[in-house]
This record gives structure tokens, sequence and C-alpha cells, in this order.
């Protein structure tokens, strides 16, 4: 094996030379003199070109951002779930008494707390005959959707589609057929044409909800009960379009 010496030699200027067999590259006192430039270290400036263009993109990204910030909060606030309509004075319209002293709550027994069994089997008896006579009309029906926010509801952004439901009284199987229009509840009897969702329920149940202080805050303990339900017709993104989340929120 060939046998290689390395010698460091000093010259007057300060610099060295390195000597390897017969071969010696000099180099000066820094010892960056003979490396190529490719090889030097050092910090390059970035093209104005360059800084530009990423000064550019941070401003389109953000102005995308802002956009669609505010796309998807006025969609929410405007379409999904208006929160700037003002509601329509509706009324409440006639509406017979419940019995006296009967806990109803969301049930559908007239059960009295604490009462024997002849008082609560003549308290249901007197119900019975209350909501046997009871007969829903358009009014009772434009009182009970405008207090869960159905004069939200609204044609679609992109079309002129305007609101649509039924109202399906199930004891007797009748109907009422809704639309919104500029925010006004309108109510006819009969089925309606192409709606978007039905809304079920008996002649107790309206009996129950008219008679209920705050209808928006009671009706979610019937829909949990089951005396009422909605049935969508339409699918969920032109329920959304037309703003029905008002309803799902109080009823669903």
């Amino acid at each position: 094996m060939k046998e290689v010496s390395f010698i460091i030699d000093g010259d007057k200027e300060g610099g060295s030379s390195i000597r390897s067999g017969s071969t010696a590259k000099r180099t000066d006192s820094a010892g960056l003199r003979d490396i190529p430039p490719a090889l030097t270290v050092g910090k390059h400036k970035q093209p104005k070109e360059l800084k530009k263009g990423a000064h550019t993109t941070r401003n389109v990204l953000t102005v995308v951002f802002l956009l669609l910030v505010f796309t998807l909060a006025y969609a929410y606030l405007f379409v999904i779930n208006p929160v700037f309509v003002s509601k329509p004075d509706v009324e409440r319209p006639d509406t017979p008494a419940l019995p006296g002293d009967v806990s109803l709550g969301a049930g559908q027994d007239a059960s009295g707390p604490g009462g024997s069994e002849e008082s609560s089997q003549a308290a249901q008896e007197e119900l019975d005959e209350v909501v046997e006579n009871f007969e829903p009309e358009p009014e009772h029906v434009d009182y009970l959707l405008n207090e869960i926010d159905a004069y939200k509801l609204h044609e679609p952004p992109l079309g002129d589609e305007i609101p649509v439901m039924e109202v399906h009284i199930t004891d007797d199987n009748t109907y009422f057929a809704v639309q919104v229009v500029d925010n006004q509840i309108e109510t006819t009897e009969g089925r309606a044409d192409n709606p978007d969702l039905i809304i079920h329920g008996s002649k107790l149940t309206i009996l129950q909800l008219l008679n209920e202080e705050n209808i928006m805050e009671s009706i979610g303990s019937y829909a949990e009960s089951g005396a009422v339900w909605v049935e969508p017709l339409k699918p969920e993104s032109e329920l959304a379009a037309k703003g029905y989340l008002a309803i799902y929120t109080a009823i669903v």
C-alpha cells in the first residue's frame, strides 16, 4: 500500500500550502481562494420576481378565505336559518279550553296528579268530548306554524319555488295545504301540490299546543314523545335552501 503524506508549510504572507506527494495546491489564509465558486457557502438573495409572486399568492389566499367566510355566514344567517326576519303578528285563534286541573304535558292521557280513578275517568271523558268537538281551521294552523318560525321560509336563492308543506291531522285524516309567501303563512284546507314536507299530529296534539304558553319551547317535548313528527319529501339540500332549518330546530 502506497503511503501518502501531507505536509503543511507556512509562507511569508501568512498563507499555507498543502502537498500530497509531489502535488501541492496553494490557498490563502482563509482557505477559500482555490475552492470553486459553486462550493462556497453563503446567503443567496431571492430574485425580486419570486418575492413578489409569493406576496401575491398570500394576498389571493387571504381574499379567498375572507370570501368563503362571508359566503358561509351569509348562507346561514339569510338562507339556511334567517335571523333578521321580523315575526308577523298573528292573533291566537279561539280555541276550546282543556279541562281544568288536568296535566297533559305532551302525553295522550288526562290523568290528574293525585286524583282518584273515578275523577281521572271523568276528566278523560271530558277531554275526549272537547277533542271530538274541536274542528281545526286554517287559522289554527297559521298560528301554530307562525309560532315555530315557519314564517322564515323563503324561495331558494337560485330559484323561484315557494315553500309548500302539508299539515296532516291523523285521527280524522284531514289535510291543510300551507305555503309561505313573503314571510306570510297562507293555509287552505285540502292537499298541497308537491309539498316539501308533511307535519303529522292529532287533534289532541293541536289542542295541547294551542293551549301552551310558549309553543316554541314546548313543541320539542311533543316531538320526542311522538305526538308530532315531520316527514320530509324533498332532498335535504332543497329544504335547507328554503330555510326549513327553522322548523327542524323547533320540532326535530
